[in-house]
Formats: structure tokens, sequence, C-alpha cells
């Protein structure tokens, strides 16, 4: 049983390491708990939500095609999902993706041979390094919150500054209710261990609303638009004037 009184803390964000960010977790417990997250994302609608943003961003530029490029990809499969969404909105779409964790991007690879050979999945540490060229969007989900605050001003710094079009981010807010809501979530949906415990820290690391509009603003970011969307998650949306 969860006993929200054991998390008052809630309150200020604890940025603590995640088992999945874990370079060293075996190829085989990372697969089975990068699945069980993108079960949670599409329960989230995640995917359809990110996908609106971008296809507003290309509206509003009067594109009918685009590159994209998912930071912190995972296995890839939200960026999939973003990508058919994109298409059957009939944009002509260019995807990519990066990831710190080469084991991520091997498992990514795998899949985009079997559903969409056109993404391509490279590995690179994007704090320390260049994010790539000719790129129309940036966009990521899930990780502004495994970040320190000024690595997270400095990776939405480089986004805004490489970006040609835009950049939306997802993300989560750190609110008892969302923190309730991972709980419920991984104990009706997921078996692994890994993720039960990283998704309540994931919580526990996340901005508040408030919080991320600062970020954005220390970022350049000064006409960003933020809005919340379920489960206690947020969108920041921002597009090159």
């Amino acid at each position: 049983m969860l006993d929200l009184n054991l998390h008052s803390s809630i309150c200020e964000r604890r940025l603590a390491p995640e088992k999945m960010d874990d370079l060293a977790l075996p190829i085989d417990q990372l697969e089975a708990a990068l699945s069980e997250l993108t079960l949670l994302n599409r329960l989230s609608f995640a995917s359809s939500t990110i996908a609106r943003s971008i296809a507003g961003i290309a509206r509003s530029k009067y594109l009918s095609q685009i590159s994209i490029c998912d930071v912190a990809c995972g296995n890839g499969d939200g960026l999939f999902d973003v990508t058919n969404h994109l298409r059957k909105s009939g944009l002509h779409v260019i995807p990519s993706a990066v990831d710190i964790n080469s084991k991520s991007i091997l498992i990514g690879q795998a899949r985009a041979q079997k559903s969409d050979p056109s993404v391509n999945f490279t590995a690179m540490n994007c704090l320390i390094g260049e994010l790539p060229d000719d790129i129309d969007i940036f966009t990521c989900s899930l990780f502004l919150h495994h970040l320190e605050q000024d690595d997270a001003i400095a990776l939405l710094t480089c986004m805004r500054r490489k970006a040609r079009v835009g950049i939306v981010i997802s993300d989560l807010l750190r609110s008892r209710l969302g923190f309730a809501l991972a709980w419920l979530a991984t104990r009706s949906f997921c078996r692994s261990p890994i993720v039960r415990a990283d998704a309540l820290s994931s919580v526990s690391a996340a901005f508040t609303l408030a919080e991320a509009k600062s970020l954005a603003k220390k970022a350049g970011l000064d006409d960003a638009s933020f809005s919340r969307v379920w489960p206690e998650r947020f969108i920041l949306s921002w597009s090159k004037s």
C-alpha cells in the first residue's frame, strides 16, 4: 500500500540515479524494462500528444516535410509511434534518434529493421557533444527529469540553437497525484522491479510546471508554450520566429 505521507518531500525535487540509466545493465533486462515503459507511454497517449504539437508547428510554418530527432530515445518505440501519427496526418517525416546507451541504440536499430528502416539511430552523449545538424524539430520524452538543472538548461539551449524549426518536450510533473498514478500504473501493468522503482524515482526527480517554465526561460525559450496533459505530464512547444 502506498503511503504518500512517506513522500512528503515530493514538494522538493529529489534527483537520484535510476536503474534503467545504468550502462552496465544487461541488455535483456534493459529491453524488458523499456518494453514496459513503452506500454505505460501508450496508455498515457504520450506519442499522440507529442505528434499533435509537432504537427501544429509544421502547419504554422506551412511545412509538408520535416526532419525530427528524438533525444534520449530509449528503444525508439516512442519515435516510431510519433512518426506514424505524423505520417497519417499527411506529413512526410525524416526520423532520427540519439541515446547515450549503445544497448538502447542496438535495440532500436533491431526494431527499425522490422518496423521502419527509415529511422536513423546514433549513440551519442547529448550533454557533452553537439546534437545532429539539419534537424527541423528536436523532441524528447521523459528525459528532462533525469538531468541536473544546469544540464537541463544546457540541453534546451543546444536544442534551441540547433533546431531549424522548433522543439517539443514531454515530461512528468512532480506532484503527489503523479506519484500515486505512477505507483498504481506500474503495479497494475508492469512486472519489472526496475520499472516499478524507477517510475517513482522519476516523479520525485521531475519538475513542477513553474520550474519547467523557469528552465525554458533560462534557455532562451521565452515564448515557449506549455500545456498540462494526462497523466500529470506537460508539453513544451517552441518554434523559431
